[in-house]
């Protein structure tokens, strides 16, 4: 084993294979390349580290990657400074130097080094956590004018920055240790994690429970998941609007499932109209004639059995309301069994 001089960098190797450790808190992370010879010195000079193997009396150099020993090793000093230096001294993002910018974002952000996470997410042009981190930093700023020190040690800042590291839980206790349910509840609605804040906010009594849930429906709406917007009006007792919202949202399969598990749904003519009208214009004609059935309508049920040429379903139907049809339906669905070369069935 040898270190890379004025680096960080370990060197050892496998038999026939080098093996280095460009950052030596991540041991798991190796990188291997075969060898001729043994590993006998490692050399670095002029911007370039070369490991020397010998086999017999030939000598051969293996370069190793300068730009990961040069930031493996600032890293690792927390010379951070220097890290940055030199990944902008690279030029122009490519894949492995935006990688070398998210590991140190992601080791600055631990050690809530704002300034420098701050740099990195900008140069990878995160929008979004390059506005978080200002918007965090003026409320250090502020916190450091009143009470002195660097302005870290408040408690908006450590939910935020538990935010940043996406400990939410961490960040919800926050919040409520100061009696900030709106902001732990705001938080959860900004990262769009809508059952979180519904479950936070039955759990804590929340006055506006009601308007909150109203807000999730109208963002699945607006999301395009009318489907869930549904389900959460179903789930919270309120059928007859899930129907409208299933209806709205192009869903007319649901719509008649709910109406036909909701007795009370289908004394409403209009409504039974509304949504085996959406079903034969969908050609959902099983679906029509359960709906239909299931209002008691069985000669609209029946035609539409037909219509999908549901035959089992429409004997069923006719055994105890139309007798007289059986034949004539054993008939229609011998007919459609051979045209559609179900001949053994026939």
């Amino acid at each position: 084993v040898q270190w890379v001089p004025g680096s960080d960098v370990v060197v050892a190797q496998s038999r026939n294979n080098a093996c280095v450790w460009y950052n030596i808190d991540s041991p798991e992370r190796v990188m291997s390349f075969p060898v001729r010879g043994d590993i006998v010195d490692i050399i670095r000079e002029n911007k370039k580290t070369e490991i020397i193997a010998q086999e017999g009396t030939h000598r051969v150099g293996y370069e190793l990657d300068e730009g990961l020993v040069e930031f493996g090793t600032a890293v690792h000093d927390s010379d951070f400074g220097r890290a940055i230096l030199f990944l902008e001294s690279l030029g122009p993002s490519k894949p492995d130097t935006e990688a070398m910018w998210h590991n140190l974002a992601e080791i600055t952000l631990q050690l809530n080094n704002l300034r420098v996470a701050l740099r990195c997410y900008a140069a990878l042009g995160d929008i979004p956590k390059t506005h978080f981190l200002e918007e965090t930093l003026k409320i250090a700023e502020e916190n450091a004018k009143i009470n002195g020190g660097d302005g870290m040690d408040c408690p908006e800042v450590w939910a935020r920055m538990a935010i940043l590291n996406k400990q939410l839980k961490t960040a919800e206790a926050v919040y409520l240790e100061q009696n900030q349910l709106e902001k732990a509840l705001e938080m959860y609605k900004t990262l769009h994690k809508w059952e979180d804040a519904l479950l936070l906010a039955e759990t804590n009594g929340y006055p506006k429970l009601a308007e909150l849930r109203d807000d999730y429906v109208n963002w699945l709406m607006r999301t395009g998941q009318q489907e869930k917007a549904g389900q959460v009006k179903q789930e919270l007792g309120d059928p007859l609007e899930a129907v409208e919202l299933y209806l709205n949202g192009g869903l007319p399969a649901a719509a008649g499932r709910l109406v036909v598990s909701q007795p009370f749904l289908l004394q409403n003519p209009g409504l039974v109209r509304k949504i085996t009208t959406a079903l034969t214009n969908a050609e959902l004609f099983l679906q029509a004639g359960q709906v239909f059935e299931a209002a008691g309508d069985h000669e609209s049920a029946m035609a539409n059995y037909r219509k999908a040429n549901a035959y089992s379903t429409a004997l069923q139907l006719a055994r105890y309301s139309s007798p007289k049809l059986i034949t004539v339906l054993e008939e229609e669905w011998g007919d459609h069994l051979v045209e559609t070369n179900q001949l053994d069935s026939a």
